[in-house]
């Protein structure tokens, strides 16, 4: 199911969007959001790093995919929401 939500071919330069930094008795974590433009569409990921011992691990890892709307040009950002 993964593999539809980006299109076949290497990954274009990937926007960062944030990062977040948390460290607390349950640990350090460390959160970085990047989004990557696509003709059609565009892709998130989110991925939450842990910390462990002098080891960084990934934790968790999310994709979400927007498709653009029928006909907008190639470079053009998504419509806020109302």
């Amino acid at each position: 199911m993964i593999r539809t939500i980006a299109p076949a071919g290497p990954p274009p330069e990937p926007k960062p969007l944030g990062w977040r930094s948390d460290a607390g008795t349950n640990g350090q974590r460390y959160t970085l959001a990047q989004e990557y433009e696509y003709p059609d569409r565009f892709v998130r990921t989110d991925t939450t790093f842990l910390k462990e011992g002098a080891v960084w691990k990934v934790e968790s890892f999310n994709v979400n995919a927007r498709i653009k709307p029928a006909g907008a040009p190639e470079a053009a950002a998504p419509a806020a929401p109302a």
